[in-house]
C-alpha cells in the first residue's frame, strides 16, 4: 500500500464516517436538541426568528443558517429540530471537504473526524456548544496554512489565515491554545522559522486575545470564564485529587483510551523518523495543555461541561499522528494504521449510538410526563422537583423549554408547559395572578405570552396550576 492508496483509503473512511454520524443525527435529532442549551437556544431562534448569540460567540451563526432559512420558509417544527440537529454535521463535513479536496490536506480532513468520534460521547447530543466549530474551523485553518500558495498569492494566504483566527476565536475564546499549538507544530514540522507572515498570524491571535479579556463584561458568563482561564492562581496540590483530574482517570481505560493511544503512536513515529525537536513539543505540548484544563477545572463540572473540556486534545494528537503516518511508506506502519483508524471510528459511532439510546429513553420519560397533562384541564403546570424528573431531564432549569417544544410537535394546539419549582410558596403568585406570563428559567423567568411566536407555541392565557 503506497501513500497515494493510504490517502484514498483514508478519505473514503472518512466520507463513510461522516454519513454514518449524519445518520445518527438524523434518527437522534431529538435526542441531539431537546436537551443541555440546545433545546433554549433553538426556542429563542424560533420565538425570535433571528440569530442567537451567547456570550459573545458571534462565530456560531454559520449552525443556524439552515434552521433560519427553513423558520423563515414556514416549516413544521419537527422539521426545525431535524434541520437543526442536521446542520452542524454538515458545516463539518463541508469543512472536510475544504480541507481534503480543495487544500489537499489529509492530516487536517482526519482530524475532524477524529474531534467528532474520538474523545465524543456526550458531547455529540450537545451540539450547539461553540467549543465543537471553533476545533473545526482551527482546523480548516491548519490547512490554509499549509497549502502550497503561489508567492504572489502569499497575502491571500495571511489574509484567509486572519480571517479564520477571528472566526475561530469569536466562535470560542480557549480555541487560542489549539490554535497557538497547530501554529507552532506548522513552524517545526514544515521547519518555517523564517516565515514572517506566519508571526503576523500569532500576533493578530494575541491582539484578538488581548481584546477579549479587556473589553468583556468580568461580570458576564464569558468574563467569569476568561477571568478564571487567565488569572490562575500559583500553586498545584493535592493534584490527584481534582474532580478533573478523577473525571480524566476513570475513563482512560473508556472514552479516553484510543487518545492516550494515539497520543503515544504518534510521539513513537515521531522518533522512528528521527523527528526529535517535533516529538518533545507534541509530548510537552500536550501534556500542558492537558495539566491546564486539570487545574482550571478542578472543581469539576457537569459530565458533558468536562467531555467539552479535554476535547482539544484530540487535535493535540491527531495532527503529529496523521502527519506522520500520511508520511510513512512503509507497508508496516500503514496497514496497522488504516486498522487502528478503522477501529476508533467504529467505536466512536458505535459510542454515540449507545449514548442516544440513553438521551432516548429520557425523552421518552418527558413524552409520557406531557401526556398525562392531557387528562388535566389546563396547559401550564408547576411540577416539584425530584430525584426522579431531575435525573430524567438532565437540567432542570430546560424543563420549560423541554416541555413547550416536545407538546407543540404534533401542533401548536397542543402547546403545554412544566416548570419545576423548590419550594411551592415562592410561586404561588403564579398560580393565581400574572396569566399571561409563561415561565421560562431563573435567569430569564417571565416571558409574556402575547410576546411568543404563536404559529409554534400557542399558549392560552391563563394562571399555572400544580401538577401532582
Amino acid at each position: 500500500m503506497n501513500k497515494l492508496n493510504f490517502s484514498k483509503t483514508f478519505l473514503i473512511t472518512g466520507h463513510i464516517t461522516f454519513l454514518l454520524l449524519i445518520s445518527l443525527s438524523v434518527i437522534y435529532y431529538k435526542e441531539r436538541i431537546l436537551f443541555f442549551d440546545n433545546v433554549f437556544y433553538l426556542f429563542k431562534i424560533i420565538n425570535f426568528e433571528k440569530f442567537n448569540t451567547e456570550a459573545g460567540r458571534y462565530g456560531a451563526f454559520l449552525s443556524q443558517i439552515p434552521v433560519l432559512a427553513a423558520l423563515k420558509a414556514g416549516m413544521s417544527l419537527k422539521s426545525l429540530l431535524l434541520i437543526y440537529s442536521i446542520s452542524f454535521i454538515l458545516i463539518y463535513y463541508v469543512v472536510f471537504m475544504l480541507c481534503t479536496h480543495v487544500l489537499k490536506n489529509v492530516v487536517a480532513g482526519f482530524s475532524i473526524v477524529f474531534v467528532l468520534v474520538l474523545c465524543m460521547q456526550q458531547g455529540f447530543y450537545h451540539p450547539t456548544h461553540e467549543s465543537h466549530q471553533a476545533l473545526i474551523y482551527s482546523l480548516l485553518f491548519y490547512s490554509t496554512i499549509n497549502y502550497s500558495f503561489n508567492k504572489k498569492y502569499y497575502l491571500l494566504k495571511y489574509s484567509i489565515g486572519g480571517l479564520l483566527i477571528a472566526l475561530c476565536f469569536f466562535t470560542y475564546p480557549t480555541v487560542l491554545f489549539p490554535l497557538l499549538y497547530i501554529i507552532a507544530f506548522y513552524i517545526i514540522d514544515q521547519h518555517k522559522w523564517r516565515e514572517t507572515g506566519i508571526y503576523i498570524l500569532v500576533m493578530i491571535l494575541i491582539m484578538l486575545s488581548v481584546f477579549k479579556v479587556t473589553y468583556t463584561d468580568q461580570s458576564s458568563y464569558e468574563g467569569q470564564f476568561l477571568s478564571g482561564l487567565f488569572n490562575l492562581r500559583p500553586g498545584i496540590h493535592d493534584f490527584t485529587g481534582y474532580y478533573s483530574t478523577m473525571f480524566f482517570s476513570r475513563r482512560i481505560g473508556g472514552l479516553y483510551f484510543w487518545l492516550c493511544i494515539i497520543f503515544i503512536l504518534a510521539i513513537l513515529l515521531q522518533l522512528a523518523n528521527k523527528k526529535y525537536l517535533n516529538a518533545g513539543f507534541t509530548f510537552l505540548g500536550t501534556t500542558s495543555f492537558l495539566v491546564l484544563v486539570l487545574y482550571t477545572y478542578r472543581m469539576g463540572d457537569s459530565d458533558v461541561m468536562m467531555e467539552r473540556s479535554f476535547l482539544p486534545l484530540t487535535v493535540f494528537v491527531s495532527v503529529p499522528f496523521f502527519t506522520e503516518l500520511l508520511s510513512s511508506k512503509r507497508r508496516s506502519v500503514l496497514i496497522p494504521g488504516v486498522l487502528v483508524i478503522l477501529v476508533i471510528c467504529f467505536a466512536g459511532i458505535r459510542r454515540l449510538n449507545l449514548e442516544g439510546q440513553r438521551f432516548r429513553r429520557r425523552l421518552k420519560n418527558i413524552e409520557q410526563l406531557i401526556e398525562c397533562t392531557h387528562n388535566m384541564d389546563g396547559r401550564k403546570f408547576l411540577l416539584k422537583k425530584s430525584d426522579e424528573n431531575i435525573s430524567n431531564i438532565i437540567m432542570p432549569w430546560t424543563s420549560s423549554f423541554n416541555s413547550i417544544i416536545v407538546s407543540s410537535m404534533n401542533g401548536n394546539q397542543n402547546t403545554r408547559t412544566i416548570f419545576l419549582y423548590d419550594d411551592l410558596k415562592n410561586w404561588e403568585i403564579y398560580l393565581h395572578d400574572k396569566p399571561d406570563v409563561f415561565l421560562g428559567a431563573d435567569f430569564w423567568l417571565e416571558w409574556q405570552i402575547n410576546m411568543l411566536n404563536h404559529k409554534y407555541f400557542n399558549l392560552p392565557v391563563e394562571p399555572y396550576k400544580v401538577l401532582e
